[in-house]
Parts: C-alpha cells; sequence; structure tokens
C-alpha cells in the first residue's frame, strides 16, 4: 500500500493536467446575452438567450443548467412560473417541455408530446400562467399544460395562428393574426364554434392581466378592457419590449423607457439606464436584462435607477453562434457568424476565443462598429491570430470585409476605402456591406490571405509589413463563394469555390514566392469523376483537410472524395478517390464512404483519423484506413447539441474534439492525440492513476510517439494487454485480455515506437 500511496503523490500533478475522462463531454454555452429574467424567493432565474441561469441574491452564487446536467433539450424559447405549482416551466424552440422544481432544482420532469407530436404549426410562439397552468400558443391553437402534474390536460386545434393568450374573467383570450378571439372556460372549447372574435383590429403579441384589467400590445400601442370586450388606449411607446406583473406593479417598457403602474390610469414613466430588453422588480430591486451586459440589480431612487449590481454572467461564449472553429497554440477560435448574403439580415459579429486555461474572450462588437461605422460588423466567417503576437487578430466576414483587433478593441477596419478588397456593388450607396473577405488564413511566413469572392481579383494578401498583394488569376474571374483556404504541408493553397458559376476546387503553387504570379501553377478543377471513371457534380464544394499521409479530403453535398496525389491535381488523367468500404458480408462488394451525406467539414486527428460534420446526420468517425465507422454522434444517442455540425477542431495536445453546431459548442475527449517528437520516460504518464475502487472507466495513458506499440504487464512481467496507440494515446479499460479486471498492484507501461528504436515505460497503480 506504501508503494501504491508514493505512486500516486508522484503522478498527482499530471493527473491533474487532464482531469477530463476520455469518452466525456463538454458543452458551452453562451451566459452572457440576458433576455428575460424572474425573481423567485432569494433567487432571480434568467434566461441568456437560449440558456437558464439562477442568481442567489443571499451568497451572489450562480447555478447553470444545460442538457448534461439534467435539462431534456438545449435552446429554451420560453421560461415561466407558477407560483402555484412552485415550477419553473422551460419551453425548447422543438416544443419540448421541462418542469423544474423551485424546492428541488434538481427534480426535473420531461414532457415532449408536442416535440415528438405531428401536428401542423405546433410551434410555440408564447408562454402565459394562470394558477397551476401555463398556456402555449401555437400556430394551430392552445396547448395547456398543468405544471402541477406535470401533464398536457388540453389542447384546443383551432385552425388560428396564435401569438399570445390571457385568462380573464374566466375565459381565455387569444391573440390571433385575425384579432382577438375568447373562449368561456366552462365551454367545450374543443369546438371552435365555442370560439368568439372579439375585435379585430388588435392583434396583440402581448397579454396580461392586472388588477381586474386585461392588457394587450398591439404595435406601438397598450389597449385595455375592463368588460372584455371593449378596449381603450392605455399607454403609447414606440416598440414596446416587455409587459409582465412582477410584485405587485405592471411593468411596460421599450429600449428606452419603463412604465411602473400600481393601478389602471396610475403610473410613471422612468428612464432606462441602458438598452434592457425585460425587467421585473422584487422588493425595491429592479432586476433588468440588460443584453450583453448581462442580469443587472437597480434602486429606483429620485425617479432614476441606479445600478447596486452589475455583470451578473458567468465567462462563458458571447452567444451560441458558432460556424467556423481552429486550433491555435491550444487556444481555440470560434468564428461565430455564417454565410447570409441578405443585406438587412445577419448574425450579430461575434468572435470568440477560448484561452488554453478555458476562460473565454469576446472580441467586442461595438469598438468594431465605432471604427467602421459605414460597415456592418456582422456575418463573422474566420478569425486568424497573428503568428508574432497572441493578442493581434485579424477577423474576416462574408459581406463586412476585414476588421483587426487587438487584444478584445477593434483598432482597424479594412474595405474599399483602403484596401484592394471589393464591393459586390460598388457603385451602391451602402457598398460597404457587401465586402467579401472569406477564408482568413496566415501562410508559414506570416503573410494573411483571404478571399475577396464576386470580384474580379479574387486572391488577396496581407504582408506583415502593412502592404497588400492582389493576385489575378483567371479561372477565379467572377466566383462568387470562394470560403476556405487550406495550406497543406507542401504550402500550397487549396480554397473551395462553393457554390453557383466555377464550382469545384482550387489549387495554387506560388513556388515560394507570393508577390510573383508570373511562376505559379494553379488549377481550379470543378466537376468530380472518381477511380471508377463515375462523373459527379455536387451542388456545393464545402471543405478541404490533410491527411497525415500527404491526402487532402474533400467535403461536398453528395459525400466525401479525397485527392491521393495532391502533385497530380492539375493533369488531364487526374481522378479523385471515392473510398471504398468492404461489406464484409461475403459477397465481395463494397459501399462509397458516406456516399450522399453532406459533408460540412473534415478533421485529422493524432491517429490519422477523421471526422465528419454532416448537415444533418451529426458527427461520425472512421478508422485510419476508412474501413470501419467507429462513432457515429447524433442528438439521439449523444449530448451533442444538433445534427446539423458546421465544424469541428481538435486540440491534438488533449485529444478533446470540438463541434460547432447550429446550437451552441460542445466537446468530446477522444481517445487520439498528437504523438510526441521522441519517446522518454518523463512525457509517459497514465490517468487516473492511482484507479481507485469506483472508477469504472477508461484508462489513458499519453506521451508516446505516433503509431507505438504498447504492453502493460503485471509486477511479474506478465503481459496483460497490448495495442497500438492512436496518435500519442493509448486508452486501456483495467481488463486483462481474457476480459476479468485486473487485481490490485503495480502494472507496467512499456510504449515502444513503431521503428523500435525507442522505447519508454511507465506505472499504474490499480487498487481494489
Amino acid at each position: 500500500m506504501k508503494r501504491l500511496l508514493l505512486l500516486f503523490q508522484l503522478t498527482l500533478i499530471s493527473c491533474a493536467l487532464f482531469a477530463q475522462a476520455t469518452g466525456s463531454w463538454q458543452v458551452y454555452p453562451a451566459l452572457t446575452v440576458c433576455t428575460k429574467n424572474i425573481p423567485v424567493g432569494n433567487r432571480v432565474y434568467a434566461l441568456m438567450e437560449s440558456k437558464l441561469m439562477a442568481y442567489d441574491t443571499e451568497d451572489n452564487t450562480i447555478k447553470v443548467w444545460d442538457s448534461l446536467s439534467g435539462l431534456n433539450d438545449v435552446s429554451i424559447q420560453y421560461v415561466a412560473y407558477s407560483a402555484e405549482a412552485n415550477r419553473l416551466i422551460l419551453v425548447y424552440d422543438n416544443g419540448n417541455i421541462d418542469l423544474l422544481s423551485v424546492e428541488d432544482d434538481d427534480y426535473i420532469v420531461n414532457i415532449s408530446t408536442l416535440k415528438v407530436s405531428s401536428l401542423q404549426g405546433k410551434n410555440v410562439t408564447n408562454v402565459a400562467v394562470d394558477g397551476a397552468y401555463a398556456y402555449l400558443t401555437t400556430g394551430f391553437g392552445v396547448v395547456i399544460v398543468d405544471m402541477q402534474n406535470a401533464l398536457i390536460s388540453k389542447t384546443y386545434r383551432l385552425g388560428l395562428a396564435v401569438n399570445s393568450s390571457a385568462v380573464f374573467n374566466g375565459y381565455i383570450y387569444l391573440g390571433t393574426t385575425t384579432g382577438i378571439w375568447r373562449g368561456d372556460m366552462t365551454a367545450n372549447l374543443q369546438d371552435k364554434n365555442n370560439w368568439s372574435q372579439v375585435v379585430t383590429n388588435l392583434r396583440p403579441t402581448i397579454m396580461t392581466t392586472f388588477d381586474g384589467v386585461l392588457y394587450v400590445r398591439h404595435g406601438n400601442g397598450i389597449y385595455f378592457t375592463v368588460n372584455g370586450t371593449s378596449f381603450g388606449t392605455a399607454h403609447t411607446l414606440t416598440n414596446p419590449l416587455f409587459m409582465c406583473v412582477s410584485d405587485g406593479n405592471l411593468l411596460i417598457g421599450n429600449a428606452q423607457s419603463t412604465i411602473v403602474q400600481t393601478a389602471l390610469k396610475q403610473f410613471e414613466t422612468y428612464a432606462n439606464p441602458s438598452g434592457w430588453t425585460y425587467v421585473s422588480k422584487s422588493g425595491d430591486t429592479f432586476w433588468g436584462s440588460d443584453g450583453v451586459a448581462g442580469l443587472q440589480a437597480y434602486k429606483l431612487e429620485g425617479g432614476t435607477f441606479t445600478p447596486t449590481v452589475t455583470g451578473i454572467h458567468p465567462n462563458s461564449p458571447l452567444h451560441d453562434y458558432t460556424y467556423h472553429i481552429r486550433f491555435v497554440d491550444n487556444r481555440l477560435f470560434v468564428a461565430g457568424g455564417n454565410y447570409n448574403y441578405s443585406p438587412k439580415e445577419g448574425l450579430p459579429g461575434t468572435a470568440m476565443i477560448m484561452e488554453e486555461d478555458g476562460t473565454w474572450v469576446n472580441l467586442d462588437a461595438a469598438s468594431a462598429n465605432e471604427v467602421a461605422p459605414s460597415s456592418r460588423f456582422v456575418d463573422v466567417t474566420h478569425v486568424a491570430v497573428s503568428p508574432t503576437d497572441p493578442q493581434h487578430y485579424y477577423v474576416g466576414t462574408a459581406r463586412s470585409g476585414l476588421y483587426e483587433f487587438q487584444g478584445d478593441k477593434c483598432v482597424a477596419h479594412h474595405g474599399t476605402y483602403n484596401s484592394p478588397l471589393n464591393s459586390i456593388l460598388p457603385d451602391a450607396s451602402n457598398k460597404e456591406w457587401f465586402v467579401v473577405a472569406d477564408g482568413v488564413q496566415f501562410d508559414a511566413d506570416g503573410n494573411l490571405w483571404m478571399l475577396n469572392g464576386n470580384a474580379e481579383t479574387v486572391v488577396h494578401l496581407l504582408h506583415p509589413d502593412g502592404t497588400w498583394k492582389s493576385l489575378y488569376y483567371s479561372e477565379l474571374d467572377g466566383v462568387s463563394a470562394l470560403d476556405n483556404i487550406l495550406f497543406d504541408s507542401k504550402g500550397r493553397l487549396w480554397a473551395n469555390s462553393r457554390r453557383v458559376g466555377g464550382r469545384g476546387i482550387f489549387m495554387l503553387d506560388n513556388n515560394g514566392t507570393p508577390d510573383v504570379v508570373s511562376d505559379d501553377k494553379h488549377y481550379l478543377r470543378t466537376g468530380i469523376i472518381n477511380q471508377d471513371n463515375t462523373s459527379y457534380a455536387p451542388d456545393e464544394y464545402y471543405y478541404m483537410a490533410e491527411d497525415h499521409e500527404g491526402c487532402i479530403w474533400i467535403g461536398t453535398n453528395l459525400g466525401p472524395f479525397v485527392i491521393t496525389d495532391p502533385d497530380n491535381f492539375a493533369s488531364n488523367d487526374f481522378t479523385y478517390e471515392q473510398v471504398k468500404v468492404n461489406r464484409n458480408d461475403g459477397s465481395g462488394l463494397a459501399d462509397y464512404l458516406l456516399s450522399g451525406i453532406a459533408i460540412n467539414a473534415i478533421a485529422v486527428d493524432g491517429g490519422n483519423r477523421k471526422w465528419f460534420a454532416t448537415q444533418a446526420n451529426g458527427v461520425y468517425l472512421i478508422s485510419e484506413d476508412s474501413q470501419e465507422e467507429l462513432l457515429h454522434f447524433t442528438t439521439a444517442n449523444s449530448p451533442l447539441l444538433s445534427d446539423e455540425v458546421f465544424d469541428i477542431a481538435i486540440n491534438g495536445t488533449t485529444g478533446q474534439v470540438f463541434f460547432a453546431t447550429s446550437k451552441g459548442l460542445c466537446s468530446y475527449m477522444s481517445d487520439a492525440t498528437n504523438g510526441v517528437e521522441e519517446l522518454s520516460d518523463d512525457q509517459l504518464f497514465a490517468f487516473p492513476n492511482p484507479v481507485t475502487p469506483d472508477y469504472k472507466g477508461t484508462i489513458t495513458i499519453r506521451g508516446m510517439e505516433a503509431g507505438s506499440e504498447v504492453k502493460i504487464l503485471s509486477s511479474t512481467g506478465q503481459l496483460v494487454w497490448k495495442g497500438i496507440s492512436n496518435g500519442g494515446t493509448f486508452t486501456w479499460n483495467g481488463c486483462n485480455r481474457q476480459g476479468r479486471r485486473v487485481a490490485s498492484g503495480i502494472y507496467i507501461v512499456v510504449a515502444s515506437s513503431a521503428s523500435g528504436k525507442k522505447a519508454a515505460t511507465t506505472k499504474i497503480a490499480m487498487i481494489r
């Protein structure tokens, strides 16, 4: 036992560095932007965009719920509270429902009836609570949830698109696209004939009752009724965002002001200290949902809201927007935009960095808008970090040009007025809204490359000294959507021409002279012919990745294809390989790998295995020889946040695989890492170590050369287990070759390099 304790002390530090177990998951919810809050007792529950957080006013602690800590889904659309049931109702964007007990907040009951139903128009548009019942308005009518007994008590299919509801004087009132309807709660409201239309000129999006009066919001007006049929004007304000009853007051407001009403026609109007999207009240404290500033507490003193507690939110991503991700020096860079080309729409500028210690830095969008007020900081597609300054970032966008950040502040913008970047609409008054700066990537010499699609000259680079070079290639002239750049192991540039005219794969070999076009070799290959002489014409080319053997993998809407000989790409006899997977059923037949599955992104791990991100089928992990499907993660069988996965990035040091999904960022701890350059005892370690009796998971050994042979021996030298490492990592289930768990003792790990020239050892303590 003394030997076991000594070994534990020696390995404690190294184990602490890699505490996340192989096969475990993490989620990274955005908990910065507060959109609604509900005070209950000494807690304030806050909806942080689509995640739930609670702030304890007594001890100032924060609790967060997510899909790994009891919630049954991901994106919360509505949250409301029933004092009678003492529960919160959480309604997700897919119709799933959770009921969370306030008394025991680890007790969560799921109601999936609406989510799995085949009803048309089941999208939830609002939630109102009366007593122990929650009224969910939908595109077809109303769903009533009994929050006390955790069931759907009634469903009214009315053929009406309903946006709001309230219970008033024994009637259910509905705000619909055709006006206000009501139904007597003592009647059979399954029958639409028992509903009557009250007014046609009001189409409320918010309804509530207060002090014997029904209030509804329509347009810029707040209207009221006492008798339930005739409505008068209570307030007029521009774009009212919220109307709620809180702590004996009716609170109505927009981003600029809040009305505090104590009775009909008894109210005061106060200026908001910032752009509130929602406000509640508890005692003498007003709780503001303050956008990117998070949850804030205020006192009303002398007619002015004075902050008392500010910035109540944990360190986290700014938004759940995760489109393109990459690792640089163990830091994860996240571009949270998309390729939305509408001039009026777009995701707000989101560029985020997860530091090596797990903390988040969110680049300041406000500073970007201040530096370039004529542009719109939206739809960030790439983030690149300077190779000489880890705090110097370049942010590419789908339509707003190139932004430059120092730390979290924007310091410069590169658009049509100060760079060679061209606008798609050069004669438009808002031409800066149409400047593509995509695929932003540094080469080995510190030049920043980018793709300015839909222009005569598409390829541009920015030298370290701040000078620009534009490179014209005739085959790219006017091509609209080149969006990713890959520099392969030989320094060649590869770019995907995503769609429409000229779609395909572009290769550029600049011969080590990026400023000189005359000696360049370049080729745009449109269409695909595989090794069987079968022709394909993908509608979309999404991604490129190089594996450890120098092959270039291409993701398309028709599945993956491989450039096995990149040197031969421009030749007339070139063909793509479409990998065949043997059926192994005695037929001698094979199927094409992931054929017909749209591949958004590809990542290669330390074991040369391929991870595939798909548009609708989750994530696949395929073996190094491409013959075996090792893992297939979907929302149905794993904590993956969405089956629509945009990108994958791998931390080669830890083996952690990150997934950028349509519902946020999550990660999986894989069993492969990058191999070390040379085996040595001081780099080889195992965790957990010691292995305690309660541990039933995988034992992970790291610090090997790629493809090392690993043997696990007993203290007497008997072979217990053996295998080959995935890159620099090997995993052991703690059993012998007969499948039985090994006894207590010291086990010796012997790792030998693939060449057999190097070996290293470490020890594992097993306590049973």
